[in-house]
């Protein structure tokens, strides 16, 4: 049994190594230790007040996100000081996350199969982006993902435990994105189909095995229920979360048209976003529903595990990020088309006598020439946003070292962080205070009003958001009209500024991806200004 132990770990340790090396040393290279909206910023400080024993609370206000994500963050809390915590693990979640669909792919397919999926999933670009960020998206993928790896090990060795197992995950997946809960159907769902096609083992039949299987699957979701059930109802007095869905609701899913919109969204995204590698990544994936068409459970499995992972954006909103668990399934169809094509192509005249070291040369430099402007494009995303965020913190943080403590900063709502949803909830998230250490505001407010308490205003402005081009992020025209409204209204003096640097190689080899939106990603250039209110110009 050791023996046999040592052959596994053997086999899979030159896959497992690389695909740790490859995805963790570029997201510690592009990670970021800065926070610039609500989101990171209620996950960080929720845990850091947890730790503390202040309960899941930011600012003083509980926070409206489910704990799990805020929970990963805490034991990273003991080793990096500050929000680098935050980022510490979204980098390790994300490569578990990874580490996890590797496993999947083995049981479904085979090693090299698992490790392309893998790597195919780590570089695309909302992935990579996110896992260097701080977003919950990630986390929930890596429980989920472990969720099904435990179902499949369960198909095949009939043991409670992986049942138990799956359930846990699934249930802490659901704690970290409330959307996940979808995923609590996976198991009924495929075992109806199966049985139904006749496709059940008669293993499961005996003993009535499967109905208590369903059923530890369904106790073990109770844990971490009845814990988030808690911090619901001792923030919010419900033990639902009425308050993250009145806040995050968008006021318009329930209409009969947003059905459709969003179906024609979700294919659109599919079929030009640089996630699912289109053009080349549909048709390696078309390839692969051909090649296990003699699997039909595992065909089934991850047609399921696709149509779960799209229907929650079918019905609310339809986000890069929500992509992620429809991706994975994707990605293994990818990748079990190019090894049947890799295949095929070694029965070729010019290369059947070739040696296999000969055609894994060819089959690379084919990989690699049809697949550097979609690595360079994820790259390049989460570059500039590094560098956005470096800016970001260096223009706030000269107002601490360089302005009176009772000065105020006004900015954009970007880095102010005031929108809707905090209103909804009665937060402030303010992140510029949180680097500049002085009060902050919108450029929409009244500046006058605001000048009564403050000597002094100093104005920090992203120049990449006043480009008309540009107006992609929340009250972006308000934005830019406020901005421009103090300019014509009060004196302003450029006192600093930081500007981040395109990096040239990483621009240029992402020019031939195919993607929508790449003038999206620019230079960014944060100004300061000291603005004088009793002068008008």
């Amino acid at each position: 049994m050791i023996d046999t132990n040592k052959q596994i770990i053997k086999a899979h340790l030159p896959y497992i190594l690389s695909l740790l090396v490859l995805s963790l040393l570029p997201r510690i290279y592009f990670a970021t230790p800065y926070l610039f909206d609500g989101d990171p910023v209620n996950y960080y400080l929720g845990a850091k007040n947890l730790l503390e024993g202040n309960g899941y609370v930011a600012m003083g206000i509980p926070v409206i996100w489910p704990v799990g994500y805020s929970l990963t963050i805490i034991p990273f809390l003991f080793i990096f000081d500050g929000v680098a915590a935050a980022s510490a693990s979204s980098i390790i979640f994300s490569t578990l996350g990874l580490l996890t669909l590797y496993l999947i792919g083995v049981e479904l397919f085979s090693k090299r199969i698992a490790l392309v999926s893998a790597l195919l999933f780590g570089f695309s670009e909302t992935y990579f982006f996110n896992s260097v960020n701080v977003a919950s998206d990630t986390h929930a993928l890596f429980f989920t993902l472990a969720s099904i790896y435990f179902f499949i090990k369960f198909m095949g060795e009939r043991h409670s435990k992986w049942a138990v197992l799956s359930g846990l995950f699934i249930s802490y997946s659901v704690i970290t994105r409330y959307q996940t809960a979808i995923f609590i159907l996976l198991p009924f769902i495929y075992l109806y189909w199966e049985n139904r096609n006749n496709r059940l083992p008669d293993s499961l039949y005996e003993k009535p095995i499967l109905k208590k299987t369903l059923l530890l699957f369904f106790l073990s979701l109770i844990p971490f229920a009845l814990l988030q059930f808690y911090f619901n109802y001792s923030g919010y007095g419900s033990i639902l979360p009425f308050q993250y869905a009145a806040a995050t609701s968008s006021g318009w899913e329930n209409t009969i048209g947003v059905y459709l919109i969003n179906f024609v969204r979700i294919l659109y995204r599919i079929g030009f976003s640089i996630d699912f590698y289109a053009p080349l990544g549909i048709a390696l994936a078309l390839v692969g529903v051909f090649t296990i068409k003699d699997k039909p459970g595992t065909l089934s499995l991850l047609m399921i595990w696709s149509v779960l992972g799209l229907l929650p954006m079918s019905i609310y909103l339809v986000i890069p990020r929500y992509f992620f668990l429809a991706l994975a399934p994707f990605t293994l169809l990818m990748a079990a088309g190019a090894e049947y094509l890799f295949l095929k192509a070694g029965q070729l005249p010019f290369l059947v006598n070739r040696s296999f070291n000969w055609k894994v040369v060819l089959a690379s430099l084919l990989i690699l020439s049809l697949s550097t402007s979609y690595l360079a494009k994820s790259l390049r995303i989460a570059s500039s946003h590094k560098s956005e965020l470096s800016a970001m913190s260096e223009a706030f943080d000269w107002i601490k070292k360089n302005t009176h403590k009772d000065s105020a900063v006004i900015t954009q709502s970007l880095y102010y962080g005031h929108f809707s949803i905090w209103d909804a909830i009665g937060q402030d998230v303010w992140v510029g205070e949180f680097y500049s250490g002085r009060e902050v505001y919108s450029v929409t407010d009244d500046l006058k009003e605001i000048s009564r308490n403050h000597p002094e205003l100093f104005l920090i402005i992203n120049d990449y958001w006043q480009n008309e081009k540009n107006l992609l992020m929340m009250y972006s025209e308000e934005n830019r009209e406020g901005t421009n409204r103090i300019f014509k209204s009060y004196k302003t003096e450029m006192v600093q500024e930081f500007a981040t640097q395109r990096d040239f190689v990483l621009w240029k080899l992402s020019s031939g991806s195919n993607h929508p939106d790449y003038s999206f990603v620019n230079d960014h250039l944060f100004k300061i200004y000291r603005v004088t209110i009793d002068s008008l110009r």
